[in-house]
């Protein structure tokens, strides 16, 4: 039988599932997050999908910059980055045969106080929750999850752009 985290690719591959949100209810259990991650890397260079990682604790400056900077390097490198948007790189994405794995991982770095008085980081994190619902057939979406406090408002607040979008699923048990 496989494990979970082989379940869970194959569910993405097999278009069953296009978005989960992972988490760990038990600290102790946090480096199972990495575990999934790695093991869809691995199960990702055997099929047609390209995984993308992106870690939002990494920032050092404007968050959506520094995201879409990323996401152009990884989808179409020898493009300029000064014009696009989120959308636009998203239909690149689905321009092409070319199948994802959008890992997101710490993404609940997004709902921490001195980010959500920022008007910038509040319309980055709509546009990036629509983006992923339009764009889901061509790109699946694991989110790492690592603090429970900000998962909460991340995906339990119904006035959040992120509620109940995905599969939950906690990887402590």
């Amino acid at each position: 039988m496989k494990d979970r985290p082989t379940r869970i690719f194959d569910a993405f591959c097999e278009g069953i599932l296009d978005t989960a949100v992972f988490y760990s209810s038990d600290d102790a259990y946090l480096y199972r997050l990495d575990e999934y991650r790695q093991v869809f890397e691995r199960l990702a260079k055997d099929t047609d999908i390209q995984v993308i990682y992106y870690d939002f604790t990494d920032v050092q400056a404007s968050i959506y910059q520094h995201f879409m900077s990323h996401m152009i390097a990884a989808v179409c490198p020898n493009q300029a980055d000064s014009c696009y948007s989120l959308r636009v790189v998203f239909e690149q994405i689905i321009s092409g045969n070319q199948r994802y794995l959008l890992i997101l991982d710490n993404i609940e770095c997004l709902y921490q106080p001195f980010y959500l008085q920022s008007s910038e980081i509040k319309d980055f994190i709509g546009s990036l929750r629509t983006c992923l619902d339009v764009y889901r057939m061509n790109i699946r979406t694991a989110m790492l999850c690592r603090d429970t406090a900000n998962l909460r408002k991340l995906y339990h607040d119904y006035h959040e752009p992120f509620y109940r979008f995905g599969y939950l699923q906690d990887v402590g048990r």
